[in-house]
Order: C-alpha cells, then sequence, then structure tokens
C-alpha cells in the first residue's frame, strides 16, 4: 500500500508540475526573469551527427521580451585556439570533446559569432536537429522536471523556455542575418547608452592581424562606442583592461568585453594609459587570448 500511495504522489507531483509550470512563468517569470539582457546558447550532452542548427535566446530585459533565434549551422566559421575551421554547429560539441570550460566554449562561441554569450546551457536530453518549437519546449520542460523534482530551480532554462514560448515561429536564418536582428534588438535595451558614454581603445599586442577589428565589431554590434583600433610590436603575455579614474560607465562595458576572453583579465585603474590612447577605456589584447 504504501508503494502504491508513493507512485501516486510520484505521479500527482508530476502532473501538477506539467500543469503548473506555464502558470509559474506567466504570474512569476516577469519578475524572476526580467533585467538579464543576455544571450545564452542551448546545447546538450547528447549532440546527434546531423546536428545542423545553433539555438540563441535574448533573455529579456525590464524593457524587452525574451527571444529566441535559430541560426543555420552549416557556415563554417573560425574556432580560436588554433582549431581551424569548423561549421558553427561543431563548435560546442568540438570543444566540449576537447575538455574546455564553459567559460573557454562561451569565449571561442562568442568570437566565432562576432556576439557576446553569456552562458551555455546543456541539456541532458538530446535536442532534434533542427527542431520545431514544440520539440523545443518539450525537451525543455524534461529538463526543468527533472530539476524541479529535487527542488532546483533551473533559472537559467526557464530564461530559455520563455523566449521559446514568446517565439511565434522557429525560422532558420543564415549567421549574417542572425547577427543583425541581434544587432537590431541590443540596440533597443537600456545599456547602450550606458555603453555610449564608456569611449573605447583598442590596442593589438598579438602580432595576429584583425584581432582588434573582430572585439571592436563585437562591442559596437552591443552598442560600444570605439573610438581607436591599432596594432603595436610590443607584445603582452597577458590581455590587460586598463580604465580612467572618473569613467564608471565603463564598468557594464568590461562584463561585454570580458565573453571575449577564455581566461581573466587583467583590470585596473589608469588614467595615463586612457589619456594616452583618448579613451576612458582602453584593452591591451595579449598573447593569451590566441
Amino acid at each position: 500500500m504504501k508503494k502504491i500511495i508513493l507512485g501516486l504522489s510520484i505521479v500527482l507531483m508530476v502532473v501538477l508540475l506539467v500543469a503548473l509550470t506555464p502558470l509559474f512563468l506567466t504570474k512569476f517569470g516577469s519578475k524572476l526573469l526580467s533585467g538579464t539582457d543576455e544571450l545564452y546558447i542551448l546545447t546538450s550532452e547528447e549532440i546527434p551527427e546531423n546536428t545542423s542548427t545553433l539555438y540563441i535566446a535574448y533573455t529579456g530585459s525590464n524593457q524587452l521580451q525574451p527571444q529566441l533565434f535559430a541560426i543555420d549551422g552549416s557556415e563554417q566559421v573560425k574556432v580560436s585556439g588554433g582549431y581551424g575551421q569548423y561549421k558553427l554547429a561543431s563548435v560546442v560539441p568540438l570543444l566540449q570533446m576537447e575538455g574546455k570550460s564553459e567559460q573557454e566554449t562561451a569565449a571561442a562561441l562568442a568570437r566565432a559569432l562576432g556576439l557576446p554569450v553569456s552562458r551555455i546551457i546543456t541539456l541532458k536530453e538530446q535536442i532534434p536537429q533542427p527542431a520545431t518549437k514544440s520539440e523545443l519546449v518539450s525537451v525543455l520542460y524534461k529538463s526543468l522536471f527533472k530539476q524541479l523534482t529535487h527542488f532546483a530551480i533551473p533559472r537559467e532554462e526557464l530564461l530559455f523556455l520563455e523566449a521559446v514560448r514568446q517565439a511565434p515561429i522557429l525560422e532558420v536564418l543564415p549567421l549574417n542575418e542572425s547577427q543583425k536582428a541581434i544587432s537590431r534588438l541590443l540596440d533597443l535595451t537600456a545599456q547602450v547608452q550606458q555603453f555610449s558614454l564608456c569611449s573605447v581603445a583598442i590596442v593589438n599586442t598579438t602580432g595576429e592581424p584583425g584581432q582588434a577589428r573582430q572585439l571592436a565589431n563585437m562591442l559596437e554590434r552591443r552598442g560600444g562606442r570605439v573610438v581607436r583600433i591599432t596594432d603595436t610590436q610590443v607584445q603582452s603575455e597577458q590581455t590587460i583592461l586598463h580604465y580612467h579614474a572618473e569613467a564608471s560607465s565603463c564598468q557594464s562595458i568590461i562584463s561585454v568585453v570580458k565573453t571575449w576572453f577564455s581566461k581573466p583579465l587583467e583590470i585596473s585603474e589608469n588614467s595615463l594609459e586612457t589619456e594616452k590612447y583618448r579613451s576612458q577605456l582602453v584593452i591591451f589584447i595579449g598573447m593569451d587570448s590566441i
């Protein structure tokens, strides 16, 4: 009898989770999930060989609803760290197989996409390729239920689920069109005005051409104001950020810069360097970034 009661309790709990999760998102999700203003990537521990689509969620903010983007993953992109060219959809499985950390994988994806990737959500469940909206919802629900039964609140999955629920249809777009669409969306965020108050100079010390321009492109897509990019023969082993003593507005853009790099950055106040480059923030791209 006890086993029957326990079994019925589990079934009832699952039914309640299925019924109440949409209500939770509707009633309480706006408070729990607002104000993050980030980009999340969805992936799985079980990645099929025919992986063809990359799913990115803009997590929403106090001003904007979450949105979902499905990107054609068949396009070739350069993977940092000396890996060369790979299909976009293959970047995450490649780096997971290599044992790279989430920060290293997110930084490599940020460079491949030209966008600031904040988090990578890795599900235990396999994601169909390509997935319909209902299939993505189903996979995310399964992940949520497993974690909720252990009394965990999987905030990242909730954020992604809300973006999927808000999506009218899942239209797979080429990378360049997705970059433009996400840039237009990010231009509407409240952070853009604050980002624009911080003038940024980028100095490439690696000897590898294009490093400063790539970072500048990402920051400009995010609403940053890059006033100078340059190369120097004086190499720096570590990437260094110097900000002006009176430039409090630069702290927000620094958090975006961090998404571009796989290792901790040396960050310090140095008004002499910022004045030298006529900016409020100077980024010296070091050898540790390539």
